[in-house]
């Protein structure tokens, strides 16, 4: 008999009913550990760990979120940049430097809330705060060649 499929969805689709099924599948091999797959889970192992671990996953879809503005906002200071006349490349750039600043920040607190992504979220406010340094530079170039015209 076939369960129906939201019962076989919400089985399926938790780490807990995903790793119920690998019990059963390794209970064959195995009789003498019937929970070989699911003793080894944080969630049976660390009781809090399922709410922690749910807390982090809003919390990084949060900062994701937060982290769209920004994005097109740099996207949007990028393409505008081009169409500039001198005079408004600097304040161009300027606002360029803070949307770099703003979303290396939020790339800073991204390491915390998604640990298992935490390498890539290192190296991107790097990258940001990089791009903001270049953009000050590039800035305070034109600021000093605009003073001696």
């Amino acid at each position: 008999m076939r369960l129906p499929a939201e019962a076989a969805a919400a089985r399926f689709c938790t780490p807990t009913g995903t790793a119920t099924g690998a019990d059963a599948r390794c209970a064959g091999p195995c009789p003498d550990r019937p929970h070989a797959v699911t003793s080894g889970l944080d969630t049976v192992r660390l009781p809090g760990s399922h709410a922690y671990e749910a807390g982090l996953r809003v919390r990084g879809s949060s900062l994701h979120t937060r982290r769209t503005k920004p994005d097109a906002r740099a996207t949007k200071l990028n393409e505008a940049y081009s169409a500039l006349h001198a005079d408004a490349v600097r304040a161009n750039r300027l606002a360029i430097m803070a949307v770099h600043n703003e979303i290396a920040t939020v790339r800073d607190q991204l390491v915390t809330a998604e640990p298992y992504l935490a390498e890539e979220h290192r190296t991107q406010p790097d990258w940001h705060r990089n791009a903001s340094e270049q953009a000050r530079s590039y800035a305070t170039l034109l600021n000093g060649t605009e003073r001696q015209s």
